[in-house]
């Protein structure tokens, strides 16, 4: 019973991370990647020639090294730093509370389709174990 408690946490918790689909993500190009970060090296080298200055008062000058960057006070991009829903993964809200987590996360997270089906495979996961450890008469 302790082997199958072990490998049944082992599924709970690294399942989460066994999508592959972005694996395209993971190409390295270095003068795509130099073309790429050459706006944020232009912004570097203004701030550091003007100590002191922030990114309000770049905002209010309307300095045009902040055309393509995404505003760090915004709650938004706060979220994205988020694994799922309020801090939690959504494999864990379908795991542990069912349906119920994931209708939770089908309303935070603005029925993004990943966390979604990532709640759904939680659940799954959720209902089989309860089958399993039920039927081997665990109480």
């Amino acid at each position: 019973m302790k082997k199958f408690n072990l490998i049944l946490l082992f599924v709970l918790f690294f399942a989460g991370m066994l999508n592959a689909s972005n694996a395209d993500l993971f190409e390295y190009n270095p003068a795509s990647l130099n073309a790429e970060m050459q706006e944020l090296n232009d912004l570097e080298s203004f701030v550091s020639n003007n100590a002191g200055v922030t990114y309000t008062d770049m905002l209010m000058g309307g300095n045009s090294l902040l055309v393509n960057i995404e505003n760090p006070l915004s709650p938004i991009s706060n979220m994205s730093i988020a694994e799922g829903p309020l801090g939690i993964p959504s494999i864990l809200w379908g795991c542990c509370l069912g349906l119920i987590g994931v209708l939770i996360v089908y309303i935070v997270s603005n029925e993004d389709k990943h966390e979604l089906k990532m709640s759904l495979v939680g659940c799954l996961i959720g209902t089989a174990v309860s089958i399993v450890y039920y039927s081997r008469g665990g109480y």
